[in-house]
């Protein structure tokens, strides 16, 4: 019978079912044919019919009627095979590739006579019908080698009532094709069933049930001809009977949904009584019609023919080849009934209390409220003692429990008979109908041996808690009992020892044919009448186990074969298991006791499996014995004697359940139940198989890795894997180092292996080793080295090449694989290149032993697991997280999906895209919703179909979710709609699971499936999914250090809880940047890794357990820059080359707050005099560079910038901190000293001068809002916080700022403000304060309004120390200190109070200031170092010092005098000295005054003048010698000796002179003799010559020196200006005569003369200056006489002036206009008397002087030309009366002791 009657259809599964005529052996052949234009293909599709056609509809008793009408319908068992054909082929005819109308299939089962078999066929249906298809469907039976056996004798019948029929219209016999299916799809509605809730409103209550007939609507029916006559036949399933003619029985129409004129005019026939005929109907095409009719319900389901009603219109199409129209058919409905009841007794031994009774049923109602079942027993079932509460079994629709269910043992109160009754209790709900089970345990059977099977009543009611008030649900059942039999002595089952079982054909692998021995003894030897001809044994296994249908090829008893030539001796033959040949041997000691040969000719003669159980048929002894000769003695059962056999029986797929018992009855006796054997399997709730790919591979255009995709094997054994050298028990042993224990005498080497479908291989690697592959155990934590299974434990090697299909491990030390704990076996499998679906071949798991003195094998457990069934792979399947999230339990907001197939998309299409484990696609939305689904641009390519659906469950291994699209757009079904290759993209959202799946899991999959009756896959496809970490929870992250500034070298404490298990940690702090993870040192046992860099921080060794908090300590962690919220990245990775991430948190945000850092540069402690000289007041090259002293006001100035902004109304503190006990520096901010803070308006780089100070034009003050002082506890102010304001907005240089200030302004919850400060901007903050002597570190933070640190220097900008002030007092020997001299001066010293120790005491001299005869630097102060130990008195009281120093050309601007005390620091390591200033003081010291020296000359060009020099120096002084240096150019020559009294050379210095004296140049030495005393002083006058040059090129002075007779300077005038340099003025050297010889005190005549080389003009005057006492003596003015007239003298007025007597004038004529006039060349003389001086004068030279004006009076007037010097060489006649003598003598002046210089160094490098 079809399932679609339509033409063209592909997809029609025939439902065929067949009594078998003959018996028939394995692998014979079922052999259908179709009619023309049917094709079963060549891909023929044989299947299992529907279950509910194998169900036992009757009650049957086990073991009977196994045919006949109430026997069971049989498959064709597990295994069969289909090959197609061609029925009209001739035998030579080559096989066809097309129209395939013969289906062959091979059956691996016997088939027994007269039992009735059913199967599914798929075929193809014509185009077209034609009448034949009504007669040439054919059913044969060909035995294995092909003959055929039986066969239909007409076409197969359609209508499975007309069997042994052949109806005499074609119509009525097979079935043929309609042009198409119902235009609408067809609804039955029963409207009478009683049904007990709404969800059962189509379940039937049979007709007998209450003698009721159900009206059934059939609508809508919708035609597709217009007015023609039409035959219209429904068919209903084998025991539904039509009664139109009842009461109410037929309506042509249905009330309330056809139309007026949408009538059936016809009354139906019922020929035979399941089909319903409507003759010439007539309908109209657009219109709906419909009919109602009465129906008598069956008490069953048919199992011999389709439970399907048929809708035919246009079934007859007459002569006139009328339209068959429309065809299709529906299941038929549930019914009201019990079906499918058994009862199974483990054991039926009359008065055995611990059977277990099992009830099993199938009902048709859901059970509500107080409905259930009620279970009654028989007569038979007296004495049974059963109680609650049963065991629900596996695979019941629900549980029955104490929490929803009441359960009531009892007896029946008028017969006493057993009942239970289990219903639903109130407030549960209903549970659904199905297949239930219920054991239960510790039943005790009747007390009696009964002669036949007991009944139990199964029913289901309503209102059972009101019993005996309840009602009826379902139709019930009678259902037998095994009947209750004698005490068997002894039975069970045969194990021997594990490595002789295979020899006796054991097999315990699941699902293997297994050979197993069972013994029995009975009590009594069986009496049966002889009409019994036979006697059954009846071996019942547990659940699972599976007896052949004829299972008596497999039997075997324990005995000697009589009859070699008989093929059908049942005998196993000598040497049976536990025989005794003779009485002194023994059995083995597994036997239960010798077993004796079976009875000769009692073998079984039949054997009959069902399921598990099988009913063995020996012949009857009493039989035997009546048709036995006389005297024959015939064998028999005899008592108290143990028989065996063995039979073949299929072992269950999986393990049995704990406690799963055997039982065996004997004719009349039965055995007390015994174990079972253990099946060598694995357990198959957790063993499975999960395959990553489907998709057939591609060799051409995938690379090796790429074929070969995950898989995954979790298995648990229930024996244990034996390894070599596993420990069995403690033994005291001692091995040398490395060594290996010898193997023991019983060692055993286990081996696991893995057979794939030889189309499937794994990757071989060198030397066959595998690759990828891993065992270890299920669930095992990383950590868990115990359940890993190392290079070590295990080799894993693939059979080569020839066979990559096998995969062996080999347990090669300790390590065993352990009963009952789950192991996984990760690896790797290439799929086969082509097609298999829908074939998914099988891979097979084993477990072996090898005992490895004898080498014998044995494998120990085995399992069958499904594989994959491969589909040909899409043209494009791309999945794409455009979002880029990875975090695990994230949301992904744009996953990119895109997908593109080869053929053409069709409506009804199905398109199935699964994500990996975990991925939730239907999140926080509706249910069926997909989460964000949308196309990505406005073409939709699926325009009319339904949006997809995304629905999400929750398996056993996580959540799984599914998206489907289906087809359905514009177009009839199955219409092509999309063409190929077109590529359908969308965009979704999907949460991302909390951590990565495993490998298997982790891949997106599509699959395209075809839609239709039958679908199936056209096309799948993988792709790798994006990786997922999982999170770390509790992140915590701290700046522990003490150091927390930006930039600062630190330690952080970083502390989170794992997910998943890590060894590696990788720590990126990404902000701020510029974190240096490159010197961390982690805590232990952590180490970091080479590959540490930048902010990157790797740490390995690690073992970061999840759910366990993780404490990272790390020290010397280099802070990043700029400071503020931290964003840190935490990566755990699996292993050490961090190949595997598990978790991670990106972007962590809630760290601490990184404080910027406050940089703190160019720091000043200023006193006033300091800032005094930095303001421009006072100039002070000393201070500055000295540390101030303590207590005095003194201005601290620092710069200052930051790396985090600040804000309006956040607070600057500033705080300084000074060691316990010392006194802190006290702030004032009293007024004229309040702080300040500054900023540079310059948009410029900020830049500083040398000597630290501001370079910057605009200096802008910043504004505070308030300033508060901070106070210790003894009221010390020592910081202060200023709460700063607002910075001028227009004057931020960093756009930066303002954004990021504009930033936070928009978080939630914080206000707008401007910036206060802007960061990396330098600002100059002053603040004046009070030092102390202590060491200090100032603190300087800045806080937000919140009170958090935004920026700090972490109090290590170490503050400039003060120093308390010294005493110094510098007293010279001399009143005048000339310059460049040496002077003595006593120095006192004296320390202050309280002030640290020192060991250095240092002196800088003023500028130009150096010890006697060193040479001073230019523009540098000398420090010298003071010996203390030469020192007078103590430091305490004043030490003094008495030294010679050379003064300074000039007297200083500072002539302060400073004492350094110095403390010497060596470095402990290097041996490096640091000297730090520890006191200091100073003296104003004094000035230099050079010596009074008077030089004239004549200052003219290329002349020889004479020179004068008049002097005094100190008479203490001790000079000696005058050296005297002429200007570059002039060169000065010691005169004649009448010119002076004293002796004048040339001076040469050498190198044995002092070095001041050694680069002296145009120098003569004059030795000093005589002079003036005069007080304190001596004074010297001396005449020497000096060469001028022709022309004045350079500016330069005469000096001269007093040196000693020790050559040190002691006087000195060294800045000696000449006389103007008179270009142009040719005049010679004026001369001094007298006209005759004078003589003191006497008058003489003088006669000076000039001579003039040159005309002179601009000459006024001439002036003749006469020595100290000299004086003129004209008496009249012609005493003064102008010798040579050519000298134009004045004429309007006197010409001669005289008036004064130590000078006179001569006055050059001057015209009117001023002009004078102009000397001739020549030479001119004057003369004029003069009164002689009575003693000589200290000075003896006259000078002529020319004058520009009539006013001159002196050489030094301003108003001269130039003066001449005229020595007074004539000799003198001594006075007439008086006598003098003058006298000299010379003092030497013996100097001091001079102190030892010890250092000479510039005022620069003092170190402070």
């Amino acid at each position: 019978q079809p399932s679609n009657l339509t033409a063209g259809a592909k997809f029609n599964f025939l439902t065929v079912f067949f009594q078998a005529t003959h018996p028939m052996p394995m692998y014979s052949y079922i052999v259908l044919d179709a009619p023309d234009g049917f094709d079963f293909t060549g891909n023929c599709t044989v299947g299992q019919a529907d279950p509910q056609y194998l169900q036992d509809w009757e009650g049957l008793a086990w073991g009977t009627e196994q045919i006949g009408p109430r026997s069971l319908t049989s498959s064709l068992g597990d295994e069969f095979s289909c090959s197609t054909d061609n029925w009209k082929r001739s035998v030579l005819a080559p096989p066809p590739e097309v129209n395939f109308t013969r289906a062959r299939i091979r059956v691996r089962r016997f088939l027994i006579a007269e039992k009735f078999y059913a199967f599914t066929i798929r075929v193809r249906n014509p185009q077209y019908f034609y009448s034949s298809q009504h007669d040439n469907w054919r059913l044969w039976v060909q035995s294995p080698e092909g003959y055929m056996v039986d066969g239909s004798k007409y076409t197969v019948q359609f209508n499975a009532a007309r069997i042994d029929t052949l109806p005499p219209d074609s119509k009525d016999r097979s079935w043929g094709i309609y042009k198409e299916k119902l235009r609408r799809d067809l609804v039955l509605e029963f409207d009478w069933g009683g049904a007990p809730s709404m969800s059962d409103s189509n379940l039937l209550a049979p007709y007998v049930l209450f003698a009721m007939t159900t009206k059934l609507t059939v609508f809508p029916i919708t035609p597709s001809s217009d007015g023609v006559p039409v035959f219209i036949r429904m068919m209903a399933p084998i025991g539904y009977t039509w009664v139109p003619d009842a009461v109410d029985g037929w309506l042509g129409y249905v009330p309330g949904k056809t139309c007026e004129v949408c009538i059936f005019y016809v009354f139906p026939e019922v020929k035979v009584f399941n089909e319903l005929l409507l003759d010439e109907a007539i309908m109209t095409v657009g219109l709906e019609y419909g009919f109602q009719v009465r129906i008598n319900v069956p008490t069953r389901a048919p199992s011999r023919s389709s439970n399907s009603f048929f809708l035919e219109i246009g079934y007859d199409p007459w002569n006139f080849n009328l339209d068959r129209m429309q065809a299709t058919q529906l299941p038929g409905p549930r019914l009201r009934i019990v079906y499918d009841a058994s009862v199974f007794s483990l054991c039926n031994m009359a008065g055995f209390g611990e059977n277990n009774l099992e009830f099993y049923l199938n009902i048709g109602s859901s059970l509500g409220a107080n409905e259930g079942f009620l279970f009654s027993g028989d007569e038979l079932t007296r004495g049974t003692l059963i109680s609650c509460w049963p065991m629900t079994l596996p695979g019941s629709p629900a549980e029955l429990t104490e929490f929803n269910a009441v359960c009531s043992s009892f007896v029946h109160q008028i017969s006493l008979l057993p009942m239970i009754s289990l219903y639903v209790a109130e407030g549960v709900g209903r549970l659904p109908a199905g297949k239930y089970g219920f054991r239960f345990y510790n039943v005790r059977n009747p007390l009696n041996a009964a002669t036949e099977m007991a009944y139990w009543k199964f029913a289901t009611h309503g209102r059972l808690n009101e019993y005996p008030l309840h009602t009826v649900l379902d139709y019930p059942k009678d259902v037998p009992t095994p009947q209750v039999l004698g005490i068997m002595r002894e039975s069970g089952m045969l194990h021997p020892a594990e490595f002789e079982a295979p020899l006796l054909g054991r097999d315990d692998a699941p699902l293997r044919t297994n050979l197993l021995s069972f013994y029995f003894k009975l009590l009594k030897s069986p009496e049966f009448p002889p009409s019994m001809t036979h006697i059954t044994i009846a071996l019942r296994g547990p659940s699972g186990y599976f007896f052949e249908e004829d299972c008596l090829q497999g039997l075997q008893v324990f005995g000697p074969i009589h009859e070699p030539s008989d093929t059908r001796n049942k005998s196993i033959g000598d040497g049976w298991p536990c025989q005794q040949k003779n009485r002194r041997d023994s059995v083995a000691e597994w036997c239960p006791g010798p077993i004796v040969e079976w009875p000769r000719n009692l073998e079984p003669s039949a054997c009959l499996g069902i399921g598990n159980t099988a009913k063995i048929s020996v012949p009857n002894s009493a039989q035997r014995e009546r048709e036995a000769v006389k005297d024959e003695v015939v064998p028999r059962f005899e008592n108290e004697t143990m028989f065996g056999f063995r039979i073949q029986v299929r072992n269950p797929p999986s393990q049995s359940e704990a406690g799963a018992m055997w039982a065996m009855d004997f004719g009349a006796e039965a055995g007390r139940p015994f174990s079972s054997l253990q099946i060598q399997t694995f357990h198959t709730d957790v063993t499975n198989l999960r395959i990553t790919s489907c998709v057939v591979v591609n060799p051409i255009f995938q690379t090796e890795a790429e074929m070969n995709m995950p898989f995954r094997l979790d298995f648990v054994p229930y024996t244990t894997v034996p390894a070599p050298r596993m420990v069995t028990e403690v033994v005291d042993r001692r091995l040398q180092s490395g060594g290996v224990a010898p193997l023991e005498p019983d060692a055993e080497e286990g081996y696991i292996v893995l057979l794939t479908p030889e189309t499937f291989s794994f990757p071989v690697g060198d030397y066959d080793n595998c690759e990828d592959a891993v065992l270890e155990q299920k669930g095992r934590k990383p950590w868990e080295e115990d359940g890993y299974f190392g290079f070590n434990d295990i080799k894993c090697k693939i059979d080569g090449k020839d066979f990559p299909n096998r995969m062996n491990f080999t347990l090669l030390h300790q390590k065993t694989v352990n009963s009952g704990t789950a192991y996984t076996v990760l690896g790797r499998v290439k799929n086969p290149n082509f097609r298999t679906w829908p074939d998914a071949d099988m891979w097979l798991l084993e477990t072996f032993k090898r005992f490895i003195a004898t080498q014998q094998l044995l494998r120990l457990d085995s399992v069958t697991l499904p594989g994959v069934a491969t589909v040909s792979p899409s043209s494009k399947f791309y999945v794409i997280n455009d979002s880029g999230e990875n975090t695990g339990n994230a949301k992904v907001v744009a996953v990119n999906i895109t997908m593109q197939f080869r053929d053409r998309l069709r409506n009804g299409d199905r398109i199935l895209i699964t994500p990996p484990l975990g991925f939730n696609m239907n999140f926080n939305v509706p249910w069926g919703t997909c989460l964000d689904f949308r196309w990505p641009t406005s073409y939709i390519p699926l325009v009319d179909s339904p949006p997809p659906t995304c629905k999400c469950n929750q398996t056993d291994i996580g959540l799984q979710c599914r998206m489907e699209f289906l087809i359905d757009e514009a177009g009839a079904d199955r219409d092509a709609v999309v063409l190929g290759e077109t590529p359908l993209q969308f965009l979704m959202s999907v949460i991302n699971p909390p951590s990565q799946p495993d490998q298997v899991y982790d891949w997106w999959k599509i699959e395209l499936w075809a839609g239709g009756p039958e679908p199936r896959p056209l096309y799948a496809d993988i792709q790798a999914s994006w990786p997922v970490y999982g999170a770390l929870d509790n992140i915590s992250t701290v700046l522990v250090g003490n150091q927390n500034r930006a930039g600062a070298t630190s330690d952080l404490q970083i502390s989170f809880v794992p997910t998943a298990w890590a060894s590696t940690a990788e720590i990126i702090l990404d902000e701020p940047s510029g974190f240096d993870f490159t010197n961390c040192r982690p805590n232990a046992p952590l180490r970091r890794d080479e590959r540490t860099i930048g902010n990157r921080l790797i740490l390995a060794d690690g073992r970061f357990l999840p759910g366990e908090t993780v404490q990272l300590s790390l020290s010397l962690v280099e802070l990043g820059n700029g400071g503020g919220p931290t964003r840190i990245s935490i990566r755990l990775f699996y292993d050490i080359q961090m190949t595997r991430e598990v978790a991670r948190r990106i972007n962590f945000l809630q760290g601490f707050r990184l404080p910027g850092a406050v940089v703190a540069d160019k720091q000043k402690l200023w006193s006033m005099p300091v800032v005094k000289h930095w303001t421009g007041e006072v100039q002070d090259s000393v201070s500055p560079l000295l540390p101030c002293h303590s207590s005095e006001l003194t201005r601290l100035e620092i710069f200052i910038s930051i790396s985090r902004f600040v804000m309006e109304g956040d607070i600057l503190l500033v705080k300084n901190e000074v060691p316990f006990g010392e006194r802190p520096f006290e702030l004032t901010k009293e007024s004229g000293y309040e702080p300040t803070l500054e900023a540079c308006l310059d948009f410029a780089t900020d830049a500083f001068h040398d000597n630290g100070s501001w370079q910057c034009e605009h200096i802008r003050p910043l504004n505070f809002s308030d300033i508060i002082m901070l106070r210790n506890s003894i009221g010390i102010a020592e910081g202060m916080r200023i709460i700063l304001a607002e910075f001028p907005q227009n004057q931020i240089r960093s756009k930066e700022a303002i954004a990021a200030a504009a930033a936070l302004a928009t978080s939630p919850g914080v206000k707008n403000r401007p910036l206060a400060l802007e960061p990396d901007r330098t600002f100059r903050l002053r603040y004046w304060l009070r030092p102390s002597t202590a060491p200090v570190n100032w603190h300087l933070i800045t806080e937000d309004i919140s009170g958090f640190v935004s920026n700090t220097n972490d109090g290590l900008t170490v503050g400039i120390t003060a120093v308390p002030e010294m005493s110094l007092t510098v007293v010279s020997d001399v009143a005048r200190n000339p310059p460049q001299s040496a002077v003595y001066v006593l120095i006192t010293v004296k320390s202050a109070a309280g002030q640290p120790p020192f060991s250095k005491l240092q002196l800088l001299l003023p500028y130009g200031f150096a010890p006697n005869s060193v040479i001073p630097p230019t523009g540098q102060r000398m420090l010298l170092k003071l010996d203390m130990d030469e020192g007078k008195g103590t430091l305490e009281d004043g030490m003094t010092f008495y030294t010679r120093v050379m003064t300074p050309a000039e007297t200083n601007i500072d002539p302060r005098w400073f004492v350094l005390a110095k403390a010497i620091m060596v470095d402990e390591i290097t041996g490096d000295e640091t000297e730090r200033v520890v006191g200091w003081g100073y003296n104003n010291g004094f000035g230099v005054a050079p010596c009074p020296v008077t030089l004239s000359f004549g200052n003219v060009p290329s002349l020889t003048a004479w020179l004068a020099i008049q002097f005094y120096i100190p008479t203490i002084a001790g000079g000696k010698f005058a050296l005297i240096s002429a200007p570059q150019n002039y060169e000065v020559i010691c005169p004649e000796t009448p010119m002076m009294n004293m002796a004048c050379t040339v001076f040469v210095p050498d190198g044995d002179m002092p070095v001041n004296l050694q680069q002296l140049v145009r120098t003569v030495n004059v030795s000093l003799s005589g002079g003036n005393q005069e007080g304190d002083n001596t004074l010297f006058s001396l005449m020497l010559s000096v060469q001028t040059p022709e022309t004045y090129l350079t500016y330069d002075v005469w000096r001269m020196r007093i040196v000693d007779a020790g050559l040190v300077v002691v006087d000195s005038a060294i800045d000696i200006l000449p006389p103007d340099f008179q270009t142009g003025l040719e005049v010679g050297n004026p001369g001094l005569s007298w006209l005759e010889k004078p003589q003191m005190g006497e008058v003489s005549v003088a006669v000076v003369e000039v001579s003039f080389n040159r005309r002179m003009k601009d000459m006024w005057a001439v002036l003749i200056s006469l020595p100290e006492k000299y004086r003129h003596d004209i008496q009249h003015k012609n005493q003064l006489k102008n010798v040579n007239k050519q000298f134009p003298v004045a004429i309007d007025l006197e010409w001669r002036v005289f008036t004064n007597l130590r000078w006179l004038r001569i006055l050059v004529a001057v015209s009117q206009t001023g002009t004078a006039s102009i000397v001739p060349t020549g030479t001119y003389q004057w003369q004029f008397p003069v009164m002689v001086a009575m003693t000589p004068p200290f000075a003896t030279e006259w000078y002529v002087t020319l004058c520009q004006d009539y006013g001159c009076t002196s050489p030094a007037s301003a108003n001269t030309i130039a003066s001449f010097p005229v020595p007074n060489t004539a000799p003198q006649l001594p006075p007439v009366s008086l006598q003098a003598s003058l006298t000299s003598s010379s003092q030497s002046w013996c100097g001091l002791s001079l102190m030892m210089w010890l250092a000479v160094t510039c005022a620069s490098s003092l170190g402070v």
